[in-house]
């Protein structure tokens, strides 16, 4: 993450049609809302396919967007927009169960790259199942630590809402985590 007024400078020279400009916010904020996005959507190639078009659609409208522009949310504001496009296209509601082939390897004294791949698959189930709004605001306030003024900003809700939203989001998976570990355990 860049520091505010250098991002805002940045930001000045992006919109005044600087292209290396724009390129340094790109690489500053790529991995991280690539990472964002391939949680929100659970494929990696979606993730970057959408992130690269986060992108894109950044650029041709930066020189349109008002000066003061806080580039971040906006950032975060057109990927989630993005990707609910995207899950109501694919009706991608289900849970991920590409896991489940690997008890047999992991009972058996698997590696730990297996064990993070178990790990993985079940914070992804417990993802999945919860309400779309609840797993942005968690993706964005817990995994991208957006403050909630600005989670709130890509939201279109207030801070306080988010802050609520949040402590919610964060109740309801753990819940739905311990339940899917429970009976990931019991599957072992």
């Amino acid at each position: 993450m860049l520091p505010e007024q250098e991002e805002e400078y940045l930001v000045e020279q992006a919109q005044a049609g600087d292209p290396v400009a724009f390129g340094i916010l790109v690489d500053c904020y790529q991995p991280s809302l690539r990472d964002y996005l391939l949680h929100l959507v659970g494929d990696r190639e979606t993730a970057f396919d959408l992130t690269q078009e986060v992108f894109v659609r950044a650029y041709c409208a930066i020189r349109r967007t008002p000066s003061g522009l806080r580039f971040r949310p906006w950032l975060y504001r057109i990927a989630t927009n993005l990707a609910c496009d995207h899950l109501r296209r694919q009706r991608l509601r289900q849970s991920l169960s590409w896991h489940r082939p690997y008890h047999n390897i992991y009972r058996e004294g698997g590696s730990d790259v297996l064990s993070a791949l178990v790990e993985r698959a079940v914070v992804q189930d417990a993802l999945a199942q919860l309400p779309p709004a609840e797993r942005l605001v968690l993706l964005l306030c817990g995994l991208e630590h957006l403050p909630y003024k600005q989670a709130g900003a890509v939201l279109g809700i207030s801070a306080e809402a988010a802050r609520k939203r949040f402590h919610r989001a964060r109740e309801r998976f753990r819940r739905v985590y311990a339940e899917i570990n429970q009976h990931e355990t019991k599957d072992m």
